[in-house]
């Protein structure tokens, strides 16, 4: 069929038309994709900001450096004590407690306060071999391996402190038993 000429002249404005809802649909997508992209924006500026409340909450959940301390502390006493009543299974597991907390220390007290080194080589490099020594003498069932090893620790102890400087913390042999509710005897 062949159009006629009144046909051919109205052709023009339906295709004017047709561009238009073409360019209108453009415009609707990129105002669309703007809208969009603007409120993922501030749900992520909004999770940001959650992610940063999460820290500061993880962050008063992390135990301080001085109530790790005062388990180790706690730990090499019992530790003591368990070794010299021969108690080699309860002395194992006051020295694995003692390696638990030191390297949790390590790790969430990496970079502490003005301690040049990192506290996770800082520990280790200072008191692994005489723990080492200690879980040693602890299986073998030696008592005087034992007593030898752990005042090494004790002084390993005191050279971290003073590494961190902290050097009016001094740990020493405990004379008696911090907790009367412990029986340190074998079974």
């Amino acid at each position: 069929m062949r159009e006629t000429a009144t046909e051919i002249k109205a052709a023009p404005p339906m295709r004017s038309v047709k561009v238009l809802i073409l360019v209108s649909i453009c415009l609707l997508t990129v105002l669309l994709a703007n809208c969009v992209s603007e409120g993922v924006t501030n749900r992520l500026k909004g999770l940001d900001r959650k992610d940063v409340e999460i820290e500061k909450k993880l962050e008063l959940q992390k135990p301080t450096m001085a109530e790790l301390m005062n388990g180790i502390q706690a730990h090499h006493a019992r530790l003591y004590f368990a070794g010299q009543a021969g108690n080699w299974r309860l002395a194992e597991h006051e020295v694995q407690l003692i390696k638990a907390e030191l390297e949790k220390a390590g790790k969430l007290h990496d970079k502490w306060e003005d301690v040049p080194k990192p506290l996770s080589v800082l520990i280790p490099l200072i008191t692994h071999a005489e723990i080492e020594k200690i879980t040693d003498a602890i299986k073998a069932g030696d008592k005087r391996q034992f007593t030898d090893s752990f005042q090494n620790l004790t002084k390993d102890c005191n050279t971290c402190h003073q590494a961190a400087k902290r050097d009016f913390i001094i740990i020493q042999i405990p004379t008696q038993p911090g907790h009367t509710n412990l029986q340190f005897k074998a079974p």
